[in-house]
Order: C-alpha cells, then sequence, then structure tokens
C-alpha cells in the first residue's frame, strides 16, 4: 500500500519501474558481452541496483505463479502477455534459480560488496532467450 500510494503522489517512480522491467526483458535477449556492460553501470549505483532486483524479483515469481497455473496472485499484470510468452519457455527449475540469484545478490548488495561483481554474478545466471 505504501508502493502504491507513493507511486501515486510521485509518478516517477512508476516511470523508473517500467524502464526496470523493460531493462529486464532486454537482458534475457542480450549476450553476455551485453549484460557484462550493463552489470559495469549498474554497478556504480547500487541503490538502484538494489530497486532494479526488488521489480525483478516481482516478475520472476510472477512468473513462477503463471508456470504453475495461479494467476490470481500476479502482482505485474501489466506485463501478463510478456509474461505468458515467456512461461512456455521457461522451467520451474531455471525460474527457482533465478530467484535465488536475485535474492543473493540482493544480501550482498546489502553486506556493500562490489556492485559491479554482484550484478556479473547476476547476470552469468539469469537465463538466455535469444533476439525473438
Amino acid at each position: 500500500v505504501g508502493w502504491a500510494l507513493d507511486a501515486w503522489r510521485q509518478p516517477d517512480i512508476l516511470r523508473q519501474r517500467e524502464q526496470d522491467l523493460d531493462r529486464l526483458q532486454s537482458l534475457l535477449r542480450a549476450d553476455r558481452v551485453e549484460r557484462f556492460a550493463f552489470a559495469e553501470r549498474a554497478g556504480r549505483d547500487l541503490p538502484a541496483c538494489r530497486r532494479q532486483i526488488a521489480y525483478w524479483l516481482g516478475w520472476w515469481r510472477d512468473l513462477l505463479l503463471l508456470s504453475n497455473q495461479s494467476e490470481t496472485h500476479v502482482v505485474n499484470l501489466d506485463r501478463l502477455e510478456a509474461l505468458r510468452l515467456l512461461q512456455d519457455r521457461v522451467t520451474v527449475a531455471q525460474i527457482g534459480s533465478v530467484l535465488d540469484a536475485l535474492q543473493t545478490t540482493a544480501a550482498r548488495l546489502e553486506a556493500n560488496v562490489n556492485g559491479r561483481l554482484a550484478m556479473e554474478s547476476l547476470m552469468l545466471r539469469l537465463p538466455r532467450f535469444g533476439g525473438d
């Protein structure tokens, strides 16, 4: 509820969410070079990394719900079409692995590790779904 009120008062929050989720979807198609370039840029701004990971956790959680035929509790309803397109291309085990990687990265960032290294590690664990 607090986030929703903040987003209502500050439209920039919604725009940033859109950009962060667009970035995730782009990274899923990106090659290793593009992912590492992103990690280098992202690692310079730890608060932005933490925010992105929070949004990405919600997105992957929604994908897990859809993979288990449970659309009822999906949060990112505006991304439902993109989630459905990916749902048949990813296994529950892959989703679990990504959720684990995101949680690990979030914990590392909270422990003030090198942001670039934390994000590079995350980029290596994201599945790639080609340029389609």
